[in-house]
């Protein structure tokens, strides 16, 4: 009922085209950007708080790999949760925040800072967990595929149900739920990882890949959902 009364309230308000929109932008002077230039100067606005912990969760690795001489591969896979927490919540920042309205006014869409952050974060997790992955392997009998799935499967849960939590709250709620949500799921992949259980998960782990595939897809819709609610807010703020 709710998304038939979107809809209606879409056609009953529906904004006539610009007439010579391109001309009269055309007589604003303004610079030129690249999107790479675009995505550099959306990157200084990012939470220095997500560069921060993305290092620490590396320097904790290589630590525990090298100089602890310790298998991490648990331990990594329950702070990668908190990583995933921090992309959620910078991505949702102007929603938090209730600043939509103001970046909407901008030079650019909402929709495209939301493409260039997403962009910007997700490199540097894919940089991280590049590294993460063989240097969580090192000390574990495990396959680089196997560590993998073992680190993602928290990695994704947290995302999607972060994504999910952001498109229904609004305001500071938004932080506190992504932030108990990704406790759980933290807390719940150190007591199923247990030495003491390892045997059972790794006879388990075809359906535990299976998950990680399944939580990837509802990830990347999400993603999408995410990106379709920046056009309902242009008519609904």
């Amino acid at each position: 009922m709710k998304k038939k009364l979107k809809e209606a309230v879409k056609l009953a308000f529906v904004v006539p085209p610009p007439v010579k929109k391109r001309a009269f932008l055309k007589l604003i002077p303004e610079k030129g950007i690249s999107s790479f230039e675009f995505m550099i100067i959306q990157a200084g606005y990012i939470n220095k708080k997500m560069w921060l912990f993305s290092l620490f969760v590396l320097g904790v690795a290589i630590a525990g790999t090298y100089g602890w001489k310790r298998d991490m591969l648990w331990i990594i896979s329950s702070l990668l949760p908190f990583a995933a927490l921090l992309a959620v919540t910078e991505n949702a920042k102007s929603i938090t925040y209730n600043v939509a309205e103001m970046e909407m006014a901008s030079r650019f869409s909402l929709k495209s800072v939301l493409f260039a952050r997403m962009g910007v974060v997700g490199a540097v997790h894919l940089i991280l967990l590049t590294i993460l992955i063989p240097v969580g392997q090192i000390y574990g009998a495990r396959s680089f595929f196997e560590t993998g799935v073992y680190m993602l499967l928290p990695y994704f849960a947290a995302t999607a149900s972060g994504l999910w939590i952001t498109r229904r709250l609004r305001g500071k709620e938004v932080v506190y739920a992504c932030t108990g949500f990704t406790i759980l799921i933290s807390g719940i992949n150190i007591v199923i990882n247990d030495e003491r259980i390892f045997a059972y998960q790794a006879a388990i782990f075809k359906e535990k890949a299976i998950v990680a595939v399944i939580l990837l897809i509802l990830t990347v819709w999400e993603y999408k959902q995410s990106v379709q609610r920046t056009e309902e807010l242009v008519w609904s703020l």
